[in-house]
């Protein structure tokens, strides 16, 4: 057997019972979990690769256990255009996921970060409509928020008499 039907074997094997998502996976054994996509990559799995790596119920699952890291690395794995957004979002705000307590807080941080994004609304509206509550939102975008800050420095700069601005 090849390696690519070694992979698919595993990855058979492993699969939930019941047709249960992954995410829902037990921890034991955590060798799974912790390297899924890497056996869904070998097995030639793109879709289910892609469709695990962008599921935010495995994001977050993935956050708690593994860190940003972890979640962007496996995003980089599936290489759509989904996952590529989600990561540069993950990436830019990683240090608001270090030691959230409870680590169950992480879900409504990580759907406070993506709802104002625009690729990601529906995934992020269906995400949020299956958190328990209690769960915190802001009524407007987090003030840290890249285009918050761009748009703030032009309306201070556009009235300030500014011709030219240089950035190094």
């Amino acid at each position: 057997a090849g390696l690519r039907e070694l992979h698919a074997r595993l990855v058979d094997a492993s699969a939930p019972v019941g047709g249960e998502p992954w995410w829902m996976m037990p921890d034991d054994p955590y060798y799974l979990v912790d390297n899924l996509v890497v056996h869904l990559a070998g097995a030639g799995r793109t879709a289910e690769l892609n469709e695990l790596v962008t599921d935010l119920r495995w994001v977050s699952r993935r956050l708690r256990d593994g860190g940003v890291g972890a979640v962007v690395g496996e995003l980089e794995a599936a290489g759509s255009p989904q996952a590529g957004t989600l990561a540069g979002v993950l990436r830019a705000h990683d240090h608001l996921f270090w030691q959230i307590d409870p680590p169950e807080a992480i879900a409504g941080v990580l759907a406070e970060r993506l709802d104002r994004i625009v690729e990601l609304r529906p995934a992020v509206r269906a995400f949020r409509s299956r958190l328990p509550p209690p769960l915190l939102a802001g009524r407007w975008g987090p003030p840290d928020q890249e285009r918050a800050l761009l748009h703030r420095s032009q309306i201070e700069y556009e009235h300030a008499g500014v011709d030219v601005l240089a950035v190094a």
